[in-house]
Parts: structure tokens; sequence; C-alpha cells
């Protein structure tokens, strides 16, 4: 199996910051190799408390911060370290994609002028992957023309703060910052996992997606011709559930899981109480057709979703 090289990122905590600066100033971005956090103050107890009350309480953000600038870099991991978020570090566009795909952060502080892949380029690669519930990404840049933050947004930005950064604007920033979108088609949680079980390879999780797309509507079909049929039914419906919890599908799970509890019973519409509470119990069904549709449905959403990550 061939395997993508991981970017570099450095993690960054205030005993690292002036290695970081170092290694940003002195080696080439292909040459720095991740790093270990550790506490630089003798007591925990004592570096917790002023984090906590820099930033009143909330809990800790995980931040990638990107940019191809040591000094940028440097002022920008200060001041997240002395609020007490955790903060990686790349410096280019295509490492920030790869950083993201590989890793969950809750914020990305992107760089928009980068000379491999700028910032607004990195930003739609990242939302092409991850629609609407990748990480909260804020544009970090010199331009203060006019047009500069509506072209942020246009590319999937959700904030916008010029440099130099001032303290309070990124605190501002930050307590903005929120989970993109509700309930997503598929669960972040299980991609990740499922990415982690491919080590990272974009390669095979790109063919495992054009596995489901092709295999899906087959057990779709099958599902469908079956319906007074329990046995057929009950294993197109439990290989199809078994596909969606692959990647994290989780309504159409739960919508299997009815009718292929449903198929082994013989009455595919009277068992929906296990997707109750979680936002598929409106479409339950009354019989098997209406239950089919609704699977239907749900399969059409988790094919957009996975395309969107092939």
């Amino acid at each position: 199996m061939t395997t993508t090289q991981a970017p570099p990122v450095v993690a960054a905590s205030r005993a690292t910051l002036d290695t970081t600066t170092a290694n940003a100033q002195a080696a080439s971005p292909a040459s720095v190799s991740p790093a270990s956090v550790s506490s630089a103050s003798a007591s925990p107890a004592a570096e917790r408390e002023p984090r906590e009350r820099a930033t009143g309480g909330a809990e800790a953000l995980r931040i990638l911060v990107v940019d191809d600038h040591a000094v940028n870099q440097r002022l920008v991991l200060l001041q997240l370290d002395r609020l007490g978020h955790r903060a990686d570090l790349v410096t280019g566009g295509a490492e920030a994609v790869a950083a993201v795909w590989r890793g969950r952060y809750d914020v990305v502080l992107m760089d928009v002028q980068m000379p491999d892949l700028d910032g607004l380029a990195a930003t739609r690669r990242i939302r092409a992957h991850f629609g609407g519930c990748g990480p909260w990404i804020i544009a970090l840049t010199a331009n203060a023309q006019p047009g500069a933050r509506e072209a942020c947004l246009a590319a999937g930005m959700d904030d916008y703060l010029t440099k130099p950064l001032v303290t309070a604007d990124l605190v501002a920033a930050l307590a903005r910052a929120r989970p993109r979108g509700g309930r997503s088609v598929l669960d972040p949680e299980a991609l990740d996992q499922l990415r982690e079980l491919v080590g990272g390879n974009a390669t095979t999780l790109s063919g495992l997606i054009a596995d489901f797309l092709v295999d899906a509507p087959v057990l779709l079909e099958a599902l469908s011709a079956a319906r007074s049929d329990p046995g057929p039914a009950h294993r197109a419906a439990h290989t199809l559930k078994g596909l969606g919890a692959t990647f994290g599908a989780t309504d159409l799970v739960l919508l299997c899981q009815q009718a292929e509890a449903g198929a082994a019973l013989g009455r595919a519409g009277e068992v929906g109480s296990t997707a109750r509470g979680h936002g598929v119990a409106g479409r339950m069904s009354s019989g098997p057709r209406d239950l089919i549709a609704a699977i239907v449905t749900e399969h059409e959403r988790v094919a957009v979703a996975l395309r969107a990550l092939g």
C-alpha cells in the first residue's frame, strides 16, 4: 500500500516557542519534524490558573496556525499560548489541507498570502473535503483593502482578522468560533477513525468511497425488490447498514436497523423505537414502502457527502 507523506506539523507550547521560531527560520518546511508538547512550568496548577483566567473558564481550543513568516508565527503562537489554547503550526497551504485532513481542529488561523498554495485555495480544498462539518477558519491577512474580507468569506472562511494581530480582536474572533452547521450527515469521529485505519492514505479512502457509491445502489435495489421476502430484505439491509457504519452515516444505519429488524419480524414498519431522538424519527414509516423510500433519501444525502470527501 502506498502511503502519503505526512506534512510537518509543529506542536507549540510556551516551552517550545523559541525552538519553533528557530526551526522556521533555519530549516526548510520539509525538514521540520513534529515536536512533542511539554509543560514549561514546575506546577501544573500554577500553569492552569492563568490560562483559565485568560479564557474566561472556557475550554481550550485546538488551533492550527498556518503562516509562512517566522515573526508572524511567533507572535500568534505566543498570544494563543497566553490565552490557554493548544496550537499546531504549519507553514503552507498544502500542509494545512493535509493537517486538517489528518487531525481534528476546532479553529484554523489561515494566512491568506502564501507561496505554494494560498489561504483561499487551501480553504476551498478543506471545504470540498469536509463540507459543513470542517473546522472554523479565520483569515489572517495584512490586506485591508475593500473586498478582501468578502473574498475570504466567499472562499469558505468564517471570519477575518488583519495583521498586525491585536490580542483583543483575536479573543473576540475565537469567542465567535463555533461548530459549523448542525448534525452532519457523516459522523466526524467515525471519519477520523477511518482515516486512521487507512493510515491517512487519501487514495485508499477514495477507493472505499468509490466502492460504497457502486455497492449501495445495488443493495437498495435488492432491498426494494425483496421487501415482500424477509430473507433477502434482511441481508440487503444488514449489508447496507455495515457500509453506512464504515463512514459514520448514523441516520442511514438507524434506518437500515429498522428495516433489518422489521424483515426479521416480517413487519418492517413496526420497529422504529431505536431511532427516536436521532433525527430520523420523522421519516419512520408505517410500512415497508415508506421505510425504503426513507432509506433511499438518506442514501442520497450520504452519497453527496462522500463525493465531497473523495
